[in-house]
């Protein structure tokens, strides 16, 4: 396995890397996603506290039929078809745009992520 070649390289499990995970996950790429980040606090979950009964339909939920988050993207990307996004662009700013020149100077391709995890449209 550690020598098996990857298609996608994704750098963090957070919100925007979890989100872009979920959503090539139905494609037939290799991908790997590294995380750093500390484990989760038993105690922190939300069956330990006294409000668990309400928090499992909200912010713990696990059905993908209530908005799984909001993602901003830029449409235009050849390598998906065309879709319709949830939510206008974000500026880059100094660090993405120094990124994407970077990629740019290696013939690298590059996009703001545009692909969500599946989401109701019924809310």
């Amino acid at each position: 396995m550690p020598d098996e070649p990857v298609d996608v390289l994704i750098v963090g499990a957070g919100a925007a890397g979890a989100a872009l995970a979920c959503s090539l996950a139905e494609t037939r790429m290799n991908i790997l996603c590294l995380e750093q980040g500390d484990w989760m606090d038993p105690g922190q979950y939300p069956t330990t506290g006294m409000d668990w009964e309400m928090r499992r339909f909200h912010d713990f939920g696990r059905s993908p039929n209530t908005r799984l988050m909001g993602v901003a993207g830029l449409g235009g990307d050849r390598a998906y078809p065309p879709k319709e996004l949830p939510l206008p662009p974000v500026p880059l700013g100094r660090l993405g745009e120094t990124l994407a020149r970077g990629f740019d100077a290696k013939g690298w391709h590059w996009w703001p992520s545009a692909k969500t995890c599946p989401r109701s449209t019924t809310g």
